[in-house]
């Protein structure tokens, strides 16, 4: 939608902002998402690399049977 129509509907400019934002930041994701394979092509994305937690305890059994 053109910037001219939105005048034309009446639109507040705090919502066209909301609506230029709806457009602008799922088109932001795609083109990073591009980028980054373009560069590494070869690699897999990692979509939550906060996942692995190194301090975590190991899952062992419990010699001792206290639960």
């Amino acid at each position: 939608m053109a910037i001219n129509q939105i005048a034309k509907t009446g639109l507040s400019s705090l919502q066209v902002i909301y609506y230029f934002e709806s457009l602008f930041i799922p088109f932001v994701f795609q083109v990073a998402a591009l980028l980054a394979t373009l560069t590494h092509p070869g690699h897999i994305v990692s979509y939550a690399p906060r996942d692995s937690f190194p301090c975590r305890r190991t899952a062992t059994r419990n010699p001792f049977g206290i639960d």
